[in-house]
């Protein structure tokens, strides 16, 4: 494969939210062939709707969305 041309199989992905003094970063490998997010932390895999779940809970939890990169 022509080094030019490579496409990482796999993309580094996160989130940071904070809630007064609290901070809280999530960190996912994005798997370009099963189209999932894998948690960094547990392993877990997720749908990409399962993320954007979490940041409406998180949301409804009083936390903001301070940063994300996807």
């Amino acid at each position: 494969m022509d080094a030019g041309h490579f496409t990482p199989k796999r993309v580094l992905c996160s989130a940071t939210f904070s809630r007064g003094s609290e901070v809280e970063w999530w960190e996912w490998l994005y798997d370009e062939e099963s189209k999932r997010y894998i948690n960094s932390n547990d392993g877990s895999v997720h749908p990409p709707k399962s993320l954007l779940a979490l940041v409406y809970l998180k949301q409804a939890e009083g936390w903001q969305l301070c940063r994300a990169v996807v």
